[in-house]
């Protein structure tokens, strides 16, 4: 595998800085209406990971990690703005800004986590998970009319567990900083026990953040179940996340 280059940042509309970080094996492009309500009074950045979007033409370079991710989202804030930007993490990106706020808390404003991974025991890939998911990659990578995306969509859900028990070793490294967080919750229309169990799940990660940092337990994360919704909320219901990121920005003032 080649080198992964640092992703490039594209930017739109001028004010408050927010950058938006999307999910696996999924593109910038996914983040378009959320662009388009909050162009009009923030500057929004995004970017697209090696093998995705506008840079599927790259390669992603070994194995992803929660210490790459986190440094291709600091890469892209820097590159566009100098100033402290509201992050928003989509499923598995929630790793990423979490991760962001407690390694360069002086980058970060507050956090949005739309319906972010959740893991209670996270444990490391085995070598086996790993050298089939790798197998896949090539296997799809050899296919001529396949895209790469396709390839690059395997690659980051191998490693997934290993990014998980990644973020458990650093929230018992490195505290929150004291900022606002808001937690999105997709649900559908109808209610369900897996829907029911998501939910409890988003709030036990909302407890789990209040609690973490110098001053336990003085921290109020909101959480919000949008409804209805998909797990890809920024088609669903742009605005819900616009209007989060605006609540988190009114937090923080």
């Amino acid at each position: 595998m080649t080198a992964t280059p640092a992703p490039e940042p594209r930017t739109e509309g001028d004010g408050p800085p927010v950058v938006l970080c999307q999910g696996l094996g999924m593109a910038a492009s996914s983040w378009d209406p959320v662009v388009a309500d909050l162009a009009p009074d923030h500057q929004v950045v995004t970017f697209d990971r090696p093998g995705l979007g506008e840079s599927e033409h790259h390669r992603v370079a070994s194995w992803p990690s929660l210490a790459l991710w986190t440094e291709q989202l600091e890469h892209a804030l820097r590159a566009a703005t100098d100033r402290p930007a509201v992050l928003v993490g989509h499923s598995m990106a929630g790793f990423v800004v979490e991760a962001l706020a407690r390694r360069r808390p002086h980058l970060v404003r507050g956090l949005l986590l739309v319906d972010g991974s959740v893991e209670r025991h996270p444990a490391p890939s085995s070598p086996r998970r790993l050298a089939v998911w790798g197998m896949a990659e090539m296997a799809l990578e050899a296919v001529p009319l396949v895209p790469r995306r396709w390839a690059t969509a395997v690659v980051e859900d191998a490693v997934y567990p290993d990014m998980a028990a990644d973020l458990a070793e650093l929230r018992a490294r490195e505290p929150l900083p004291d900022l606002p967080i808001r937690v999105l919750v997709a649900a559908r229309r109808t209610w369900s026990p897996l829907a029911a169990r998501w939910e409890r799940k988003q709030r036990e990660l909302a407890t789990t953040l209040a609690s973490d940092g110098d001053r336990p337990g003085s921290r109020q994360v909101e959480v919000e179940v949008v409804r209805p919704s998909g797990h890809l909320v920024m088609r669903d219901r742009p605005e819900a996340i616009g209007r989060a990121v605006r609540a988190v920005e009114a937090a923080a003032r």
